[in-house]
This record gives C-alpha cells, structure tokens and sequence, in this order.
C-alpha cells in the first residue's frame, strides 16, 4: 500500500507543478504577442494570482489548524475547485471564439488557479507528511520525471487537435483526479497511519539558504528567458526537441540520486549538484549568450521545474526544521513562485530597447551567478562545518 501511495502522490505532484511552469491562460485563448512579447497583462495575472494565494494563505493562519485539516481531507474541496479551474478554462476558450474575452473572465481565471493551486497544495501536503523523509525524496523524485512525460504526452495526443487549447488547465486539473482516488485507498486502508516524519534533514540555516539560491536562480533564469524573447523575437518554447533531450538526462539522474539515497536509508537532494549546474548555466549563459542562446535556453527550461520542486523542500524543510505547521509550507511555496514571476514581468516592463537588451541579459545573468555562488559556498560551509545536524546524512 506505502508503495502505491507514494505512486499516487508522485501523480498528483506531477500534474500540480504544471501550475507553476505552463502560462495560467489556455493555449489560443489570447494573441500571442499578449503571452510573449507583452508583459503588462502577464504581470497583471500573476498579481492577481499571488494576491488570491495571500488571501487564502491568510484565512487558513487566521483559522489555525482545523481549516488546514479539513481542506486536506476533503475530496469535495479538490473535486469542486478543480471544477472550476476547467470550467472558467473552457469558459475563456467559447469566449475567444465568439468574441472579445470579457475583462472579468481574464481576471477571475488567475484567481481560481490561484485558489485551485492552494487547495491541492494543502491536500499534498497532508497527505506526504506521514511519509518517512526517504520516500518523500523518492515520491518528489518521481513526480518531476512523471511531470515532464504527462506534459509530453498531453502535447503529443491533443496539440493536433481542437481539444489542445485546454491542454494548460487539464494538466493540473489531474493533480486532483490523483488525489482523489489516493483519498479513496486511504479510507478502505486498514493498515495503522505511518508516523509523522522525523526531524527535518535540513537545519533552519541551511533551509532557508537554499530557498534563497533557488529564488535568485528562478529569477535570474526567468528575466534572461523573457528578455531574451523579446531581443530575439521568439517565444519560450522553441526548439523543443533540445529541452526534451536535456530533461530526459536530468531528470533520471535525480531519480537514480534518490533511489540511491533510499537504499542507504537517508533522503537524498543534489543540492550541490544542482547549484553547480545552475551557476554554470548562467555564466556560460552570460559570456556565450549569442552563439549559444538556443543551447541555454533549453537548459533553462529543464532545469526551472527541478529549482521549482526543491524550493518546495526547502521550504518544506525549514519550517518543519523551526516546528511550523506542516500546512504553511504548501502556502508558502507556491506563492514564491508566484512572486518571482511577478518580479520577471516587472523587469519586463522597464521597456528596454532592443540593442539595450543584450546588455541587460549579460548583467542579468553575471549578477544572477555571482549570487548563487557565493550563497552555494555559504551553503556548503554550514553543511560541513557541523553546524547542520544533517551533515553525516549529506557526506
């Protein structure tokens, strides 16, 4: 049953990270110039969303604990929050097609993922926190890789077709259908509740740190992709097949890392691993930005979901590390990210002009990188110098 449980849960964390990589809107609903080369309307979205979060975020502190247990075991809060999300989607897709998208449909569809994406947070987070820290490792592990296939799979099957356009919110929508039939097992499960999780394998410290290079790298990462779109004239996605071929590498890797972690009986993050790859990225991203700016750009796009999932543990961690409420994590994760992309939008907004674009990327990403180094060699002196509980697990 555990190992059903963790397949499940890596399913449903599949499908909820499409809320924080894919654009809010559905495919075909607006201009492309609104979702590539615009970043007023793009920021004004994501204002609305982190705004929702906060209000949500808000009610559940000022209701303590017991709204935060109820929504985590309530199918009804998945099932009709995610009801919702397709509806408003399919709402937007009629409009589009008959007509001018009224103003408050635009607004209250970033709203109702804002909301949708609270509400399978909580539940998530209810649901692994009596894992053992290894599976937990394992389950994230597998929801990254598992993520990259379903998108893959939903692009492949309904992109040729009418259907495609609702391919962004029925992706997450998923999450929910995972979620669902997870809390169906759990109440025919005779077997006793696994106990809560032991301390974090993170201190406080160090948690906090490596929210804080993974931040830097999201935003440094997402202002190079936006500006150098709009310099270039292309849109995030192109040459795909390279992305695809970078995650199909990277992630299986971290797979294995966790598997390996898991047989030893520890959890196992590549935290160093990753922070080598990501300021490596972005040096070779600042200094051989024109040759090689497809060749970055798909890196990019491959690593971001990886930085996304371990910003959730690392959040996940510090807090549990500083005995917070296992909920506040899944608030305050999301709306991180959401944050950062606001901060991207609003880089955007500066107006640069194009033969000024260039110049800001490289500052962009050398200033991005310097950061992340010197927060890394920060990161790994507290991990060795024995000042973090974890460090026999880490070595």
């Amino acid at each position: 049953m555990n190992k059903l449980r963790i397949l499940l849960l890596a399913l449903a964390y599949a499908c909820f990270w499409a809320l924080f990589v894919l654009f809010p809107y559905p495919s075909n609903v607006v201009p492309e110039s609104y979702t590539s080369y615009d970043a007023a309307p793009v920021f004004a979205s994501n204002v609305v969303a982190l705004v929702t979060m906060a209000l949500s975020g808000g009610v559940l502190v000022a209701l303590r604990d017991g709204l935060a247990e109820r929504v985590a075991g309530s199918t009804m809060a998945v099932v009709g929050s995610g009801a919702a999300l397709l509806a408003c989607g399919a709402a937007l897709i009629v409009s589009a097609h008959i007509g001018a998208i009224p103003l408050w449909m635009m607004v209250a569809y970033p709203a109702i993922v804002a909301i949708y994406g609270v509400v399978v947070a909580v539940t998530l987070a209810g649901a692994s926190w009596r894992l053992s820290s290894r599976d937990n490792a394992v389950m994230l592990a597998l929801s990254l890789f598992l993520s990259f296939l379903i998108g893959e799979a939903i692009v492949a099957l309904t992109d040729p077709l009418p259907t495609g356009e609702i391919s962004n919110p029925l992706m997450p929508a998923l999450g929910g259908v995972f979620l669902v039939i997870l809390g169906r097992l759990g109440r025919s499960d005779s077997e006793p509740p696994s106990p809560p999780r032991p301390a974090s394998s993170l201190s406080g410290r160090a948690a906090a740190l490596a929210a804080a290079i993974l931040l830097c790298y999201l935003l440094g990462s997402g202002a190079f992709m936006s500006l150098s779109s709009v310099a270039r004239g292309e849109t995030w996605f192109s040459d795909g097949w390279i992305h695809c071929a970078i995650a199909l590498g990277l992630y299986p890797a971290f797979c294995l890392c966790a598997f390996a972690a898991w047989r030893q009986g520890r959890a196992g993050y590549p935290w160093l691993g990753f922070f080598i790859l990501c300021i490596a990225c972005l040096y070779c991203t600042a200094l051989l930005y024109t040759p090689l700016a497809v060749l970055c750009r798909a890196l990019i796009l491959s690593s971001r979901p990886m930085a996304i999932m371990l910003l959730w543990v690392a959040v996940q961690e510090g807090m549990r590390a500083r005995g917070l409420p296992w909920w506040q994590s899944a608030v305050a994760a999301p709306m991180l990210t959401v944050a950062v992309d606001c901060a991207i939008h609003a880089i955007g907004l500066v107006g640069f002009s194009s033969a000024q674009m260039d110049s800001v990327v490289n500052a962009v990403m050398l200033v991005t990188a310097f950061v992340m180094t010197l927060g890394m060699l920060w990161f790994v002196r507290l991990r060795l110098d024995g000042t973090d509980p974890a460090r026999p697990g880490y070595l």
